[in-house]
């Protein structure tokens, strides 16, 4: 079943298989922290495009935290369970309150990654690649995609190693939304993302700060050597 022996071999893998497709306008590469930084890195240098985290933050419901009643990402924007919130009678007071926490904690996230670029306009306009180490239900992927949408991207690619063949089906049939993914596996035989993968170690937050760090500073020499005066 393993693929790939770790996410920056992953990353390297698609953005081989990205080198091919085909953008409908300059693309701006956004990893979902933390596992997706490592991914996304090759695949911004291959593209020659920023590197951006996108942070999906779940919000829980009042009496259960791990049930999912809605989601907030960068951005500000949130998208909702409707059928969640409805089936628990979830009031506007409620489902305030639990955005205003749920902002907070996302906000914290964004600090401690360093974040300090304006995400929608870097977007507005361009092709936004999402990508991740992998999908397994696409729920968060999906919030990232709806969240995305309000920052008037021309398109979304969601780019990944690996998911389940229903869950790329899902994510394609998203107006504006595109799916590149190498390996699209039988629901039955995908098991978890992380099977795929010879080396799964969690990705700590300080890991990706530095990895975001890396690439501007990379980034950054890179445009100052080619506008040099010869």
């Amino acid at each position: 079943m393993i693929e790939f022996d770790s996410r920056a071999a992953a990353g390297a893998a698609l953005a081989e298989r990205l080198k091919s497709h085909s953008f409908r306008a300059k693309p701006v590469v956004l990893g979902l922290p933390r596992g997706g930084i490592p991914v996304a890195m090759p695949v911004a240098v291959m593209l020659h495009s920023p590197l951006l985290p996108f942070v999906v933050r779940k919000i829980g419901t009042p009496d259960n935290p791990e049930l999912a009643c809605g989601a907030i990402a960068s951005g500000g924007a949130v998208v909702w369970n409707d059928d969640v919130c409805s089936r628990l009678g979830l009031s506007q007071a409620t489902l305030d309150e639990l955005e205003k926490q749920a902002s907070y904690e996302l906000q914290t996230r964004i600090n401690a990654l360093g974040i300090h670029c304006a995400i929608e306009q870097q977007c507005r306009g361009k092709s936004a690649v999402l990508v991740d180490d992998g999908i397994a239900t696409g729920a968060t992927m999906k919030v990232a995609v709806k969240a995305l949408q309000a920052f008037h991207p021309r398109e979304i690619c969601v780019a990944v190693p690996v998911a389940p063949k229903s869950t790329c089906l899902s994510l394609s049939a998203i107006e504006g939304c595109s799916v590149v993914c190498l390996y699209e596996v039988d629901d039955e035989s995908f098991g978890s993302v992380g099977s795929w993968y010879r080396d799964f170690e969690q990705v700590e937050t300080e890991e990706c700060r530095r990895m975001l760090e890396q690439y501007s500073t990379a980034s950054e020499s890179r445009t100052s050597t080619s506008t040099a005066p010869l």
